[in-house]
């Protein structure tokens, strides 16, 4: 009866028929794996889990306890994992707006660096053109003080002709003077004698001026040759500065501007008196005196030298090639910055 009754009993729904058993080897591996998930599942406070292999179940009970102690476990397991997964993406969430501020404040760094630079340059470029205005103002200077001792020169040279021709002219009105005293002096009436004592002086007078006369005449004639070339002179070197000025400075300049004796200059005019000749020369003289105040200094479309200040030129080109070398160091620089800063991002 009691072996019927069990295998009633076994028979029922309530117990497992197992028709076999694992293998020796499939145990003792389910055996220790048991052991290291028991041991975890205790130190996160869970129960202990049965494994059917090792403890075949008796009631279907156990095998539903069994099924329920397993769905809370890979419950509990996928809500931590959930919750890690949570936490994982907000912590990337931050970390990677973290590395966006970062990068931010790397690129406005980066910028700043780059306007600190840009404002380098200007002020370098601020400086050299400083230093270009500087060289220009002392060329400037340079060609005025040569224009300013050019035009003494002239003021100088012309007070001394002007002197020149006022001591010929008065030389040779004294030297007339001089002569009508003599002939004044000679020649005298006498009051009282005989007809022959008058008429012997008459001619001894006449004589005498008969020798005086060409004396005279020849003098007056080395006097106006003298006058020709003074004037002659002054009119070849206003004729050169007039030359000099059309030619902004390139005609040659003759070696000497006096005029030989042999070969005077007529001077246009045969009644032409010292007075009307010194007004014709002030005249030309004033006019390129004041064609050269009214062009401004500086320039380079006048007769004055054009080889002032090339000592200064060389430098200033010495330093714009030197600043064009540091202008492409510095472009370089710069262009390499940035690339770094573009990689960077």
């Amino acid at each position: 009866m009691e072996s019927l009754r069990r295998k009633r009993n076994l028979e029922s729904d309530d117990y497992i028929k197992i028709n076999a058993e694992p293998s020796f080897t499939d145990r003792q591996t389910i055996m220790n794996a048991s052991k290291i998930v028991n041991t975890k599942l205790r130190s996160r406070g869970n129960s202990k889990l049965k494994f059917f292999t090792l403890e075949p179940p008796k009631k279907i009970q156990e095998v539903y306890d069994h099924d329920k102690q397993v769905i809370n476990i890979i419950s509990s397991l996928l809500t931590e994992l959930e919750m890690s997964k949570k936490l994982g993406l907000s912590q990337e969430k931050l970390m990677n707006e973290k590395a966006k501020e970062k990068d931010h404040w790397k690129k406005m760094a980066g910028q700043a660096e780059i306007v600190r630079l840009k404002n380098e340059r200007r002020i370098r470029d601020l400086e050299v053109e400083a230093l270009k205005l500087k060289f220009t103002v002392d060329d400037l200077k340079a060609r005025k003080k040569g224009v300013e001792q050019r035009i003494r020169e002239i003021k100088n040279g012309w007070e001394t002709y002007k002197c020149q021709v006022i001591r010929e002219k008065l030389r040779a009105e004294v030297n007339i003077e001089e002569s009508v005293k003599k002939l004044k002096s000679r020649y005298r009436p006498i009051e009282n004698g005989t007809a022959r004592t008058k008429r012997q002086k008459l001619e001894r007078d006449s004589s005498l001026s008969n020798k005086v006369l060409p004396a005279l005449l020849a003098e007056n004639e080395r006097a106006q040759s003298d006058l020709c070339m003074v004037f002659n002179f002054i009119q070849n070197l206003y004729n050169c500065l007039k030359k000099l000025k059309a030619s902004d400075g390139g005609c040659p300049i003759d070696r000497t501007f006096l005029v030989n004796r042999e070969n005077p200059v007529d001077f246009g005019k045969p009644d032409s008196t010292v007075p009307y000749l010194l007004t014709k020369l002030d005249t030309k003289f004033i006019c390129v005196l004041n064609d050269i105040k009214s062009e401004p200094f500086g320039t380079d479309d006048t007769f004055r030298s054009k080889r002032i200040g090339v000592e200064k030129q060389r430098e200033i080109s010495i330093l714009r090639e030197r600043l064009s070398t540091l202008q492409k160091q510095f472009n370089e620089a710069v262009d390499t910055m940035e690339k770094e800063k573009k990689k960077e991002v």
